[in-house]
């Protein structure tokens, strides 16, 4: 509309103050702003309002509340974006108690430090320990592989 609004004036050598105003400078502004709206109000309906959605999702999700998402949105990606977070929390759910699991290793470590301060100790001899510590060892293997997976 602009573009057309300086070719009219460029091109009548006539054309008055007002009249352009009234017929050019006027409706392109009009029209600019119905266009400016309605692009705002699709855009905020179809993107903004389903990210911002998404957003205090993960928010939740980050507190613990592992809920899935409702998939209503219209665009691909965003419908991507949401299966992603729903296969996500799925897999949360899934997993094992990673604080249980990580005190059990930590209560492993104490374990070993103990037998450890008996034999600096003499208290036990270290051929008396050789079958407990290739056990501990071997529940440490265990303790890592399950935190690999």
């Amino acid at each position: 509309m602009t573009v057309y609004t300086l070719f009219e004036i460029l091109s009548s050598s006539s054309v008055s103050g007002p009249e352009i105003i009234s017929h050019h400078v006027l409706p392109t502004i009009f029209i600019g702003i119905i266009i400016w709206a309605v692009l705002t109000l699709l855009l905020r309906s179809k993107v903004i309002a389903p990210v911002e959605n998404i957003l205090g999702h993960l928010k939740h999700i980050g507190n613990g509340r592992l809920a899935e998402i409702e998939n209503h949105a219209e665009i691909s990606e965003i419908r991507g974006i949401i299966s992603g977070i729903n296969s996500l929390t799925d897999k949360l759910k899934k997993a094992p108690d990673n604080e249980g699991l990580s005190k059990a290793i930590d209560d492993l470590v104490k374990l070993r430090a103990d037998l450890k301060g008996l034999i600096d100790n003499d208290q036990i001899t270290p051929d008396d320990l050789v079958p407990v510590m290739r056990d501990l060892r071997r529940l440490e293997g265990h303790f890592l592989s399950a935190l690999v997976e």
